[in-house]
């Protein structure tokens, strides 16, 4: 078996891969290719063979887990701009989910690494939960709302006010 998880770490260009299995560090060290900005977000595909690292200039880059090579980034036209917040799968591994203090969610195709979709929140997004079964997003944002998308039809379908503070 290969690492099945990985760690970001404040204030770091680096990224770590942990085997569960073996309670420990894995063998691979994985950094930004974006001018060794800090990675501030990671997500592992369902398949468990890829791991994407989001970095705070909105760069993304995609790993194989296994044998440690970088497979490309997600960087092309629509990008982020600022930090990424979360990085999401969808369960039929297709395509990967961004978040960004940009205030944006960007779906981008994990096999071809292109941006497929952009919703604009117009907050930045602090914190999201996906929810694989129903494919829901909800983001967290910095004007104290939840916000729940269907990524299915791209669309917001709740959204929860009445919060004090940062959620």
């Amino acid at each position: 078996h290969w690492d099945n998880i990985l760690t970001a770490h404040q204030n770091s260009s680096k990224a770590y891969s942990w085997s569960e299995s073996k309670h420990k560090i894995g063998e691979h060290i994985f950094k930004s290719t974006d001018s060794n900005s800090n990675i501030v977000s990671v997500g592992i595909s369902i398949c468990g063979n890829f791991g994407f690292f989001g970095s705070v200039t909105g760069w993304i880059d995609k790993y194989n887990l296994q044998s440690g090579i970088h497979r490309g980034g997600f960087a092309g036209p629509g990008r982020h701009r600022m930090p990424i917040t979360s990085l999401n799968v969808d369960i039929i591994n297709t395509t990967l989910i961004s978040t960004s203090l940009d205030g944006t969610i960007k779906l981008w195709s994990i096999k071809e690494l292109t941006l497929l979709h952009t919703i604009v929140v117009g907050y930045p997004i602090t914190k999201a939960k996906h929810n694989k079964n129903t494919n829901l997003l909800a983001v967290a944002t910095d004007d104290l709302l939840l916000r729940v998308y269907d990524l299915n039809t791209k669309i917001l379908v709740r959204r929860f006010k009445g919060h004090k503070s940062i959620i």
